[in-house]
């Protein structure tokens, strides 16, 4: 059985929330879209593990289940009316405090989500100050210093708006090595943008006004150690 006040009060303190009624209103809609993703019988478990989480789902409310951990941050951020670092950092303190009650639930939780779904839920940062300060602001790159980079990358391209890399990749494996490169990305205090086609996964990265800067080239060299320890079979090819 999992003890809700002690959840609510571990997930305040791991991430450094400033009262308590802001950390039960993060709790309980990071725990109430998360369990809407969940099949029924998963759902009935965590249900049962903490009984007074059904009011915290009827909050949320009802809508279709969803398992891509990228979307299901996102919700939780439109909820939450935070920032996606902001979220992922508090679903991270609750998936990290269920697993310190209940190493079960926990168990039951990620082998109802697609494989490495809830890795990229658990992979935020640890402390509400590391993504409430704000950051330099980098410098964005010419069109011959994007060149110079991409020439140096594992066959990317692009131009001074976006850098993008596609990678031939068995269907079964497209998911886990999105939540990969997420996790890579969010090490960095990044984000990357994914299109996931029928047996490839096309990697984009650019800043939110739509340029590359340095932060963008660093990020796409973790993300070619990532695809090429995946060993999943995929072939990269320009994108």
């Amino acid at each position: 059985m999992i003890r809700y006040q002690e959840l609510v009060e571990a997930v305040r303190d791991r991430a450094g929330l400033p009262d308590a009624r802001e950390a039960r209103e993060a709790t309980g809609i990071v725990l109430g879209t998360l369990v809407r993703a969940l099949p029924s019988d998963a759902r009935e478990h965590v249900l049962g593990a903490m009984p007074s989480l059904v009011e915290a789902v009827a909050d949320v409310g009802e809508g279709p289940r969803t398992v891509d951990p990228e979307r299901m941050i996102q919700d939780i951020a439109g909820l939450l009316k935070r920032p996606p670092e902001q979220a992922l950092l508090l679903a991270r303190a609750v998936l990290d405090e269920i697993d310190r009650q209940d190493p079960d639930t926990t168990a039951r939780i990620a082998g109802s989500l697609p494989d490495g779904a809830l890795e990229s839920l658990r992979g935020g940062a640890a402390r509400w100050d590391e993504v409430t300060a704000t950051p330099e602001r980098p410098t964005a790159l010419t069109a011959d210093e994007v060149a110079r980079e991409l020439a140096r990358l594992e066959n990317w391209d692009g131009d001074p708006t976006r850098i993008s890399r596609t990678v031939a990749v068995p269907d079964e494996r497209v998911e886990p090595l999105a939540a990969r490169v997420q996790e890579v990305a969010r090490r960095r205090n990044d984000h990357a943008h994914l299109e996931r086609g029928r047996g490839e996964l096309t990697i984009v990265l650019r800043t939110a006004d739509q340029q590359v800067t340095r932060p963008d080239i660093e990020l796409a060299a973790d993300i070619d150690h990532v695809v090429a320890e995946a060993a999943t079979g995929g072939r990269a090819r320009r994108g």
